[in-house]
């Protein structure tokens, strides 16, 4: 893949380190789907490996979550994160992955976030893989976008792929299948 503005294709929402490692061209804008709140520079966040990477950086603007440094309230951050995602649009492409639960971005199979039926930015206080506070959009959201390119690397995903593929109603990867969205594997 390489993404970029001739393309038509201005804003891109992603998840992940892996989704970060994406070939990008200059005039494109990141959003995350998914992100920690933690203080913006610290190692667990989504967005600190593209921050880091001098590169990307430059190739790229990068809507990043605020932090709790910036925004001591996660549903603040939340809204402001969905008040600027919203006056930009919903992006064109979404990159996701697939967690080895089947979760994506941090809706997590079981979770009361699978229910919700806005498409919107939400907080989360009780993910159940660390660190438990966390900014997300939802599965409705990333539906809105043209198209979703889910990703599942490594060969410990081989099993929560065949039961997405199954159509496991139980894993919110499922949700995205059938929905505009485009599985690619690297398992065997």
């Amino acid at each position: 893949f390489f993404f970029q503005a001739e393309d038509g294709i201005r804003d891109i929402g992603v998840t992940g380190v892996q989704t970060c490692a994406l070939p990008i061209s200059e005039s494109v804008r990141l959003w995350f789907s998914d992100e920690r709140f933690l203080p913006v520079g610290d190692s667990q966040r989504n967005d600190s490996a593209l921050l880091a990477h001098p590169s990307a950086s430059a190739a790229a603007t990068i809507e990043s979550v605020l932090g709790p440094d910036e925004s001591h309230d996660v549903n603040a951050a939340a809204a402001d994160y969905q008040a600027r995602l919203q006056s930009a649009g919903v992006p064109k492409v979404a990159v996701v992955s697939i967690g080895p639960d089947g979760h994506v971005a941090s809706i997590f199979p079981g979770h009361p976030l699978r229910r919700e039926s806005a498409a919107v930015v939400r907080a989360i206080t009780d993910s159940p893989k660390p660190p438990p506070v966390r900014v997300t959009w939802t599965v409705p959201l990333l539906i809105q976008c043209d198209t979703v390119l889910l990703l599942a690397a490594g060969d410990d995903k081989q099993e929560i792929v065949q039961r997405v593929l199954a159509g496991d109603e139980f894993l919110p990867a499922t949700d995205l299948i059938g929905n505009s969205a485009t599985l690619f594997t690297t398992a065997s």
